[in-house]
């Protein structure tokens, strides 16, 4: 069966989903995607929909890149608003701490000379699960940043805000979700190399019980610089735009990366993917792979791909990537 999502055209008008400026060649928009909550007392002002691994990643002459893996709707949705004109405070509603995002959202504001004595209360309302390569940290501090910016009357520019999430740790620009987005996290800046494809993607947990570190995953870009030829070749293919060079460059840095940090199942994967026309995508620095389909895909190639991988003992999560193709 189709996964179906909610479109962006039902939220209404004076609900916005994104405090985040616009940029030439960027939307800036947060993605929403169906979630219920339980607390409907209090709008959410902020939604990003969050990532799953990234198309590819890799290392050339300049350093560390990554092609962001955000998609536009999924199950992980993360919201937030804020309470302003009081003391600064960041809560999640499950009660766990969030030192990255606050850490994020403290710099945003000292860069920008709030008095934190009246810098506002910030709710996060995230699920995103931790240390799975699917964006938790730059979900929780991109929504902080967004929202505390808001309730401050300041503007949180998308490359502005990038710098500061890298400035923390290495990060994912996780709200430009209808963008092909080359990034550095090292240097904290991006590029947006033209509309990303709509991609369905069917992904799941290839070891639930594990945890895979960022700092720790970085770790791997010393192994990435025997590869360097071939992530150029990788890089070429994106850049075209075209989603079937995409979905084999996906393929192609998942397969490099599982040499270095190896998911269970992973041959198994890259066959079911090859086998329905598709690409294989992965968290490079955590546990989840993923196929990607066409966005014209018939339900019974979904559902073919949803009962492979039932069948090999995992449950998989629906996600769109991307806006409609061309």
């Amino acid at each position: 069966m189709t996964p179906t999502f909610s479109p962006l055209s039902n939220v209404p008008a004076s609900q916005p989903v994104s405090a985040f400026a616009s940029s030439p060649g960027s939307s800036g928009r947060a993605a929403m995607a169906p979630r219920d909550f339980a607390n409907r007392s209090i709008r959410p002002t902020v939604r990003i929909a969050g990532k799953v691994g990234e198309i590819a990643q890799g290392v050339d002459e300049g350093g560390a890149w990554l092609v962001s893996g955000a998609v536009t709707a999924g199950p992980f949705e993360g919201r937030a608003w804020a309470e302003p004109g009081v003391s600064f405070r960041l809560t999640s509603r499950d009660g766990s701490p969030k030192p990255k995002a606050e850490a994020a959202v403290r710099e945003f504001l000292r860069l920008h000379g709030v008095d934190l004595e009246a810098a506002g209360h910030i709710h996060l309302e995230t699920i995103t699960l931790v240390g799975k390569g699917l964006g938790s940290s730059s979900v929780d501090s991109s929504l902080a940043i967004a929202v505390g910016a808001r309730a401050n009357g300041l503007v949180a520019h998308p490359r502005e805000m990038y710098s500061v999430l890298c400035s923390i740790e290495r990060s994912d620009p996780v709200w430009l979700c209808d963008e092909l987005v080359f990034a550095r996290p090292e240097a904290g800046m991006y590029e947006v190399w033209g509309p990303q494809p709509h991609f369905i993607l069917i992904a799941w947990d290839t070891t639930p019980g594990a945890m895979v570190d960022t700092a720790d995953a970085a770790n791997l870009d010393v192994h990435r610089r025997d590869h360097m030829a071939e992530y150029g070749e990788i890089l070429a293919m994106i850049r075209t735009g075209d989603p079937g060079l995409i979905l084999g460059a996906a393929t192609r840095s998942a397969a490099l990366n599982d040499r270095y940090l190896p998911k269970p199942g992973f041959s198994w994967a890259r066959g079911l993917a090859e086998s329905v026309g598709g690409g294989l995508i992965c968290c490079h620095s955590g546990t989840y792979l993923g196929v990607l389909l066409p966005p014209d895909s018939s339900p019974g190639l979904i559902g073919r791909v949803r009962s492979g991988v039932l069948e090999h003992g995992v449950q998989p999560d629906f996600f769109l990537m991307g806006g409609p193709n061309e």
